[in-house]
């Protein structure tokens, strides 16, 4: 059970944090030179959260 909680409370940040980045590359006065930085972390939040999501914590 809490670890069921824990991992919606990771899947809810990284929601959380792909809708900061989102935001911030939709902004006009934002770095450009960040971009492919922010890419890349936005890459690697959706491949953790995949992953995260296809865990079951009830096989513990």
């Amino acid at each position: 059970m809490a670890a069921t909680a824990v991992l919606a409370m990771i899947l809810n940040a990284f929601k959380f944090a792909k809708k900061v980045i989102a935001f911030y590359k939709s902004m006009p006065d934002k770095n450009e030179a960040l971009i492919p930085w922010l890419d890349e972390v936005d890459a690697s939040l959706a491949k953790s959260e995949d992953r995260l999501a296809a865990y079951n914590p009830e096989k513990i």
